[in-house]
């Protein structure tokens, strides 16, 4: 399989060989793709350079004549298998060089597999910092591979990152076109040709070459079997979940100007191909200003350098629990046929020094590549304090309030769930829903058709959230008065303007 294939003269590898670089981490996907990527973009120079590569069970090779000569003659004829700092001693003491038959000597460049898990060892970080000089003035490279790097304070201002961009749309036609011609079906066109590479986004060229394999059918590529595929590789990184629900408009009541605000800009010039999901942002980034491991901060601004450098939109949804946040994001993927990641904060931060931000960085790279840059992030949120500024106004391209549901919304509510349980028009009897949320309807009629009893009975289990937590309630139709956008109503929220929900027990209707 052909990995993906960068221009020579564009290659960050070959300007950084050109610099005299001695010590590179690559941060890759697809770490055979990459070196293959280093190799060629020597151009001539790779025929006669010596290249080497090293894992911790397989020890030292030499991947080409030059590169073995050298391998040859390592002490003793060892490998250094699961030694990488005797490796990175040797390297050092005698930089990897060959000589051509027209007497012109060669230094070569040794790709290191899986650098991240040994950098942080005391030894090997010690035998990699020995490397930097003697390479330096030698001209060799040690290349370390990993998905993501956070390097020691002790290497950061000698080691330089280079990070590998996941696959493009370009890369992964040919790998489409390829699988296609091997498994002898014909090649997608057109509109199902661009959603087959569109849901290839985000995946590494070895993942996009073996989920393409196994959708393969004497048909034609199985669509359902690889979006499914892809689905997993995705949440095979930490802290990102998607979405499978299929949802619409229709099965959320209510909320008609949150709708129109989000519908309009997923289907606007902007060209939104993907929802991001932060579901309660502000508990996830309450220890931003106390957190002294600087884990949070880590992340939050991992999180914001990538909003601001790429120009992603962001919205910030605030209201109290169960007004239907959740429910919106989850109905407009469905709506308009784009993916939703959820992706969980909480779940990124590591035990290990960096490895939050790494998690952060690796998150956000596959966000990219599923998106192509077009991702609208949402951050939901039951209260405003705890929130940084700095987040808020990566946040500010809307900021909408969910309160709860006025009399005409909770009737729209109503209508969707007694469908979705199937209740009989027995069920539906007398019932005071003053000040509930949406959530609290779908609960009691989830009730009714669990204990096949009537709403009236249903409803004596729920204690709704403007009664459990009314000082919360009226606290945030206070602080988002005046500054927020109403998702029920055009224009701005007044918390004045408070819903007309009934007070008494009421006939819903069958």
């Amino acid at each position: 399989m052909a990995p993906k294939t960068v221009k020579p003269q564009h290659s960050p590898f070959r300007q950084a060989r050109r610099a005299g670089v001695p010590i590179v981490c690559y941060e890759t996907a697809d770490p055979a793709a990459t070196i293959v990527n280093c190799i060629k973009a020597l151009n001539g120079a790779h025929e006669t350079t010596p290249f080497l590569v090293w894992d911790f069970v397989s020890g030292l090779r030499g991947m080409n004549d030059p590169g073995r000569h050298v391998a040859s003659s390592a002490p003793e004829q060892t490998t250094f298998e699961g030694n990488p700092s005797g490796l990175l001693k040797w390297i050092a003491a005698c930089p990897p060089r060959y000589q051509t038959s027209e007497g012109k000597e060669v230094f070569g460049i040794l790709f290191f597999h899986n650098g991240q898990r040994f950098l942080d060892s005391i030894d090997v970080l010690q035998a990699t910092w020995n490397c930097r000089d003697p390479l330096k003035a030698a001209g060799a490279t040690v290349v370390f591979l990993s998905p993501s790097f956070h390097l020691p304070a002790e290497l950061c201002r000698d080691v330089v990152i280079i990070s590998e961009p996941l696959p493009g749309a370009n890369e992964l036609a040919e790998i489409l076109d390829t699988i296609c011609e091997n498994a002898e079906i014909e090649k997608p066109k057109d509109e199902t040709r661009k959603r087959m590479l569109d849901t290839l986004l985000g995946l590494g060229a070895f993942e996009a070459e073996q989920v393409l394999a196994l959708s393969a059918t004497k048909e034609g590529i199985d669509q359902v079997s690889l979006w499914d595929r892809k689905v997993k590789a995705i949440e095979a990184t930490p802290g990102l979940t998607v979405y499978k629900g299929h949802e619409k408009f229709s099965d959320v009541g209510g909320l008609e100007n949150g709708k129109l605000i989000a519908g309009k800009t997923i289907s606007g010039k902007s060209n939104i191909s993907c929802l991001v999901f932060a579901d309660e942002l502000d508990k996830s980034v309450s220890a931003y200003g106390s957190d002294t491991s600087g884990t949070t901060q880590d992340q939050v601004k991992g999180m914001l350098c990538y909003m601001q450098d790429e120009e992603i939109l962001g919205m910030l949804w605030l209201g109290p629990p169960g007004t239907g946040k959740t429910a919106l994001a989850k109905a407009l993927a469905g709506e308009y046929g784009i993916p939703l990641i959820m992706l969980d904060l909480g779940a990124l931060k590591g035990s290990l020094v960096g490895q939050s931000e790494q998690n952060m960085r690796q998150a956000l790279k596959v966000i990219h590549a599923v998106s192509d840059g077009r991702a609208l992030f949402i951050g939901a949120c039951n209260r405003t304090d705890g929130i940084p500024p700095e987040l808020r106004r990566r946040f500010s391209y809307a900021s909408i309030f969910f309160d709860l549901p006025d009399r005409d919304e909770l009737d729209s509510i109503w209508k969707v769930w007694k469908a979705k349980y199937g209740l009989s028009k027995a069920q539906c009897d007398n019932v005071r829903d003053d000040g509930w949320a949406g959530s609290e309807v779908r609960n009691c009629c989830l009730k009714s058709w669990a204990m096949d009893c009537k709403l009236s009975e249903a409803a004596q289990t729920i204690v709704p959230v403007s009664k459990s937590a009314a000082d919360v309630v009226q606290a945030l139709r206070q602080s988002a008065s005046g500054k927020y956008i109403s998702a029920s109503k055009p224009g701005v929220y007044n918390a004045n303007m408070t819903p007309a929900t009934p007070i008494a027990g009421r006939k819903i209707e069958h």
